[in-house]
């Protein structure tokens, strides 16, 4: 590091710990609930399931909570034995928030046909960003050996005919689907977090959403306006084209991104559950 880290003093978590030990409560009723549920009544998951499509939405949903509830515990593990510091607690906030609110984004309409196409359509989001990562390998081409050109090219015309399996799957789904292909190349997060049905956190929670959204990803991608916002100025002194700073987190910025993280993960888990366990098996 440039310059000596300096403590500041403890932060105030306020609420959050009773929150994340409700977070844990509910995961762990939901792991109870899907063991326990009555394979003999009908719900939302087993209608998606038997239908186009039904298992990727839940494929993907699961693996969102996963991402989700593994950033939020090494946030704990972090704010524990690392500290508060200015900005390793922000970036475990915003892949959270993201997952969460992929996992409710895919579950959230209440009509099965739309929650397939949502499984569909994050499936090939994925699949695209594959065949980026790999098409973007052939700038090392000039690297390979002569020798193994013959093995090179055999992986390409492999690579090529998986491309054209999956084109056909994904293809023929969206068909079944009623969607136009090829499918959109991306979820527009601000948009759709306006959009939510399943995610009423209090009034004007559109907004919330969106602006805690905004301030994540600018902590994450280092933005020096978006940092100040989130810190304590808590010595300056001027230098020459501006100013030396010492920051240090502000408590109610962290706790109340935190904790509108912890409401929309709560209420990813929630829907999971709720699409994919029988009412009588809630308990």
């Amino acid at each position: 590091m440039l310059t000596d880290r300096v403590p500041a003093g403890e932060m105030d978590l306020g609420e959050l710990p009773r929150r994340w030990k409700v977070l844990e409560d509910l995961y762990r009723g939901t792991r109870q609930a899907l063991q326990d549920r009555d394979a003999r009544i009908l719900h939302d998951r087993m209608i998606d399931e038997a239908q186009t499509s039904g298992r990727r939405t839940y494929f993907g949903a699961q693996r969102c909570l996963d991402i989700a509830w593994d950033n939020h515990d090494a946030l704990r593990s972090l704010l524990h034995h690392h500290g508060a510091t200015q900005f390793a607690p922000w970036n475990l906030l915003r892949p959270t928030f993201e997952a969460a609110f992929y996992a409710i984004w895919l579950l959230d309409p209440d009509e099965s046909l739309e929650r397939r196409r949502r499984g569909l359509l994050l499936e090939w989001l994925d699949e695209l960003e594959h065949r980026t990562y790999y098409a973007d390998l052939k700038s090392i081409e000039r690297f390979v050996d002569p020798e193994d050109h013959a093995r090179l090219e055999a992986d390409r015309a492999q690579h090529r005919a998986v491309i054209e399996d999956h084109d056909r799957t994904y293809s023929r789904e969206a068909e079944e689907l009623g969607m136009n292909w090829p499918l959109p190349r991306k979820v527009n997060v601000l948009d759709e977090l306006g959009k939510l049905r399943h995610c009423d956190l209090r009034d004007g929670s559109d907004l919330i959403l969106r602006s805690t959204w905004r301030t994540l990803s600018g902590m994450q991608h280092g933005r020096g306006s978006t940092m100040l916002r989130g810190s304590d100025r808590l010595d300056e002194s001027p230098i020459e084209g501006g100013v030396h700073a010492l920051l240090a987190v502000n408590d109610e910025a962290f706790v109340g991104a935190a904790t509108i993280t912890n409401g929309l993960h709560q209420q990813a888990v929630m829907l999971f559950r709720d699409r994919s366990v029988p009412n009588r098996s809630r308990g």
